[in-house]
C-alpha cells in the first residue's frame, strides 16, 4: 500500500490514500500490541497458554551445488512453525509434498497434534498467525477449534484466534524462520528431507528448535465435522460473516456449534455470533466426540513430471538417497504445490 501511496500524482487521491495506509498501520500496531499483552499473560498465569503458528516457505528439496537444478521442478519440504509463548520453545512440524499438502486440514492438524502432546491445565489458548483465508481464516480451522474445546482430550474452555495484519505479521515465527535460514546458508548440499528436519534440529545451540516429523497419520479430516454443521454466511442478526475482514474469533465449550467473531482488535466491538449447528429435529452430535478419519489413506502423490526433474537430479545425489525418490508415488494431475 506504501508504493501505491509514494506512486500517486492526484492530491485529493494522495490524501485518501494517506489516511488509509496510516489507518493499516494503526490497526498492525494494535495486533502486535495483543501479542505482547498476551505473551505477558500467558507468562503470568498457569490458567493461560498462548501461541502463534506459520507455515515457513517452502523448502526445495534437494539442494545442489549445480546450476542444473535451477532448471528442474524440485520437491517442497514443508515447516508449519508453533511457537510456545509461554516458554519461548519452537515446534516445527516437518513433513514433505509426497507425504500431505498445505492446506488448511494440514495446518490445523499441526495445531491440533501440539496441542495434544502439550501437557497442559490452562483453560484458555490464545493463538495467533497471518490472515491467510487458504490455511488460517477459514470454517475448517473453526471446525477444529470447535472440536478441541469440545473434547475431554484437550484442556480448553476457550480458545481465542487472533488474526495479525498482512504486511505486519510480527509473529515470533519469523525469527524462529531466520535462524533455520542462517542455518541453511551454512548448509550447501541438502539431499532429501530428512536432512532439512536435522538442519532445523542442529539450527541453534541456546533453546534448540523441536522438530516434529509429520507422518501421514497424523494428518486428519475435518469432514466430520464439516459435515454434522451448517456453513452459514450470516450472523445472529442477519449481517453477513466477512470472513476477509475477521481479526478475532473465539469459540467456546459451553457454546458448541457457535463461533464469535469480531472485526478488530479492540476489546470494546460487540461480538458477532454465527450459529452453525443444522437445523433438525434432534439432538446435535457432540463435536468432541467424533473420531477423525485420518487425511490421507497412504503416501500422497507427486506430479509425474516433477517426479522426472527430481530423476534426472539423481546424478548429482548420492546413491545411498536413490531409494528415497523411487520410493515417491507419482500422477499425471497437475498439483498445486
Amino acid at each position: 500500500m506504501k508504493v501505491k501511496v509514494d506512486a500517486e500524482t492526484n492530491t485529493v487521491t494522495k490524501q485518501q490514500l494517506n489516511g488509509e495506509w496510516e489507518l493499516h498501520k494503526r490497526k498492525a500496531e494494535r495486533a502486535y500490541q495483543q501479542l505482547k499483552e498476551d505473551t505477558a499473560l500467558s507468562k503470568s498465569t498457569s490458567d493461560v497458554d498462548a501461541i502463534t503458528f506459520d507455515l515457513q516457505q517452502s523448502l526445495p528439496t534437494p539442494v545442489l551445488t549445480t546450476n542444473v537444478v535451477f532448471y528442474k521442478r524440485q520437491l517442497w519440504t514443508y515447516n508449519l512453525g508453533i511457537h510456545d509463548c509461554k516458554t519461548s520453545k519452537a515446534y516445527m512440524h516437518m513433513w514433505h509434498e509426497g507425504t500431505a499438502s498445505r492446506g488448511s486440514q494440514e495446518v490445523a492438524s499441526c495445531v491440533r497434534r501440539h496441542l495434544k502432546s502439550n501437557e497442559s491445565t490452562a483453560k484458555h489458548l490464545i493463538a495467533f498467525s497471518d490472515a491467510c483465508g487458504g490455511q488460517n481464516r477459514n470454517i475448517n480451522m473453526v471446525c477444529m477449534w470447535l472440536h478441541i474445546v469440545a473434547s475431554d482430550d484437550f484442556p480448553y474452555t476457550v480458545i481465542d484466534h487472533k488474526f495479525m495484519v498482512s504486511g505486519h505479521s510480527y509473529l515470533p515465527n519469523d525469527r524462529d524462520f531466520g535462524g533455520v535460514e542462517s542455518a541453511r546458508r551454512r548448509q550447501s548440499q541438502i539431499f532429501i528431507p530428512e536432512h532439512w528436519y536435522r538442519l532445523v534440529e542442529k539450527a541453534r545451540r541456546t533453546n534448540p528448535f523441536t522438530v516434529v516429523r509429520m507422518s501421514a497419520s497424523d494428518f486428519v479430516s475435518v469432514n466430520r465435522l464439516t459435515e454434522n454443521i451448517t456453513n452459514r454466511k450470516t450472523d445472529a442478526d442477519g449481517n453477513k460473516a466477512e470472513w476477509l475482514k475477521m481479526r478475532w474469533v473465539r469459540v467456546e465449550k459451553d457454546k458448541p456449534y457457535k463461533f464469535s467473531y469480531r472485526y478488530t482488535h479492540n476489546t470494546l466491538e460487540n461480538w458477532k455470533v454465527v450459529d452453525i449447528k443444522k437445523r433438525k429435529a434432534g439432538r446435535p452430535l457432540d463435536l468432541g466426540t467424533l473420531t477423525l478419519e485420518d487425511l490421507y489413506s497412504g503416501p500422497r502423490a507427486i506430479n509425474k513430471k516433477k517426479a522426472e526433474d527430481l530423476k534426472q537430479l539423481l546424478c548429482f545425489i548420492p546413491p545411498i538417497h536413490h531409494s528415497f525418490y523411487s520410493s515417491l508415488l507419482t500422477t499425471e494431475a497437475e498439483q498445486d504445490d
